[in-house]
């Protein structure tokens, strides 16, 4: 195989690169839910509810 160099590397980080790839895609949908509760949140409920609603 051609590219068997880079087999142990992957072996080696492959759990480190999932877990960034995880961290990132929290990251955004943390994001989105915040953006998604500012903007389309019930007017009716003050600053605070909204707030806590939200689940990190």
């Amino acid at each position: 195989m051609r590219d068997d160099f880079h087999s142990q590397a992957w072996a080696d980080h492959h759990g480190d690169l999932t877990s960034a790839i995880n961290k990132a895609f929290r990251g955004f949908m943390v994001g989105f839910e915040r953006l998604n509760a500012l903007q389309f949140d019930a007017p009716w409920r003050s600053g605070t509810q909204a707030k806590t609603s939200i689940k990190h």
